[in-house]
């Protein structure tokens, strides 16, 4: 596994170098690039943490302000608030790498109007609340660890972090951090933007897991504690996805290697989201 993996690594390095020859991360493209994907991974995110908003209807919140009916407040409020979480996240993708402060932010942002997230923007204690993670039989840390836990894991990012493959560096930040489980609440969500900044930042696409991967998600975060590769390997599979999505949209013809892995790896019938791509084939 471990081969195909860095095998995998170098197809999407080649990838993603044709796809910044035709669609280059620069002040032109990057506004319908946010647009795109800012409803996208809202809906995604939310969806697999039981939010029940459509994409359209994510689009409509995020892009004319309307309240949904049939949903309730904390639904509307997740959505808002993950949708200016995001644009932080994107306000940060010319930075290089990623801080605590960076962190803080991205999570107050997203809980700031959300009841039953006890003050936001700031890790756990003692007295928020008792954590846990879905899915999981691990325990999370205890919560007087959690400062240290995540400045090693900035440093690490930052410094180790360099030496990595820009897709393997943003899963392993993604699968730390949520080791870490440093806030009460929306650590997936956190960790989601998180690595899709480190993606943004070295001109990858950001990556979506859809309620329909839930499932997997969660079981190859599982297994990850014992064997890494494992989800470090869906990600990259999620990243190929994106790459072959995008250079469809721009007529140009994706590698084989990564057709044969999307085709593979596909269940049921594509998203919806695959859609609203459509509008990025002027960028």
């Amino acid at each position: 596994m471990v081969d195909n993996y860095q095998k995998l690594l170098q197809e999407l390095t080649e990838a993603q170098k044709l796809v910044s020859s035709r669609c280059p991360f620069d002040e032109n493209q990057l506004p319908q690039l946010k647009k795109i994907y800012k409803a996208e991974c809202t809906w995604s995110s939310n969806a697999i943490e039981g939010n029940t908003i459509s994409l359209v209807e994510t689009e409509l919140i995020l892009n004319n302000g309307i309240t949904i009916h049939g949903h309730t407040l904390n639904e509307i409020n997740e959505c808002v608030g993950h949708g200016n979480a995001f644009d932080y996240m994107f306000s940060l993708i010319n930075s290089s790498g990623i801080t605590e402060n960076d962190i803080k932010r991205l999570h107050f942002l997203f809980a700031k109007d959300i009841r039953n997230i006890p003050c936001p923007g700031e890790y756990r204690d003692v007295s928020k609340s008792y954590v846990y993670i879905t899915g999981s039989s691990y325990s999370c840390p205890d919560f007087e660890k959690v400062p240290e836990l995540m400045t090693e894991l900035v440093e690490w990012s930052n410094i180790v972090g360099r030496d990595l493959h820009p897709v393997e560096l943003a899963s392993e930040f993604h699968r730390k951090f949520v080791y870490i489980h440093p806030f009460p609440d929306g650590n997936g969500r956190v960790a989601r933007l998180c690595m899709n900044m480190l993606l943004l930042q070295n001109h990858y696409l950001p990556v979506l897991i859809t309620p329909k991967l839930r499932s997997s998600y969660v079981k190859k975060l599982e297994n990850g504690r014992i064997s890494p590769t494992v989800f470090d390997e869906f990600i990259a599979i999620q990243e190929a996805k994106q790459l072959v999505r995008f250079m469809k949209l721009l007529n140009m013809d994706p590698p084989e290697n990564l057709l044969s892995i999307t085709r593979k790896t596909r269940t049921g019938k594509s998203d919806k989201s695959d859609d609203s791509l459509r509008g990025c084939c002027s960028l």
